[in-house]
């Protein structure tokens, strides 16, 4: 049997062991109320000046990558200032500055420049 992410959004086979195993026991675990909530928000939400999305806005289930392509893919679909990432559980900022697009010096987060929050 393939594993499945805790609400079976997609199959977890190709996730590393420790996400697999935290995936297996939180599936587990979930009653029928509380994975009829988790299944039923939206994988994009905006809340303006902020865009929350768990991958990237290109594919916000399964892209998770942290790496160049896939934040400048979010930073051109973006259509707020900022973009919340929950996937990486790594702090860090990338912000779009006509000199270098992916900046990372948190001294360039304010409200003229669009930004990307992991």
């Amino acid at each position: 049997m393939t594993p499945k992410t805790a609400v079976v959004l997609i199959d977890a086979f190709d996730f590393r062991y420790d996400a697999k195993t935290v995936t297996a026991w939180t599936s587990g675990h979930l009653d029928t109320e509380h994975r009829a909530f988790l299944s039923s928000l939206p994988v994009v939400s905006i809340a303006e000046p902020f865009t929350l999305v768990h991958g990237s806005l290109r594919d916000p289930i399964a892209e998770c990558r942290l790496d160049r392509n896939s934040a400048v893919g979010t930073l051109n679909l973006m259509e707020t200032d900022y973009c919340l990432v929950g996937h990486s559980h790594i702090p860090f900022v990338c912000c779009e500055v006509p000199e270098n697009p992916l900046n990372h010096d948190m001294s360039s987060l304010n409200s003229r420049i669009r930004s990307l929050l992991y």
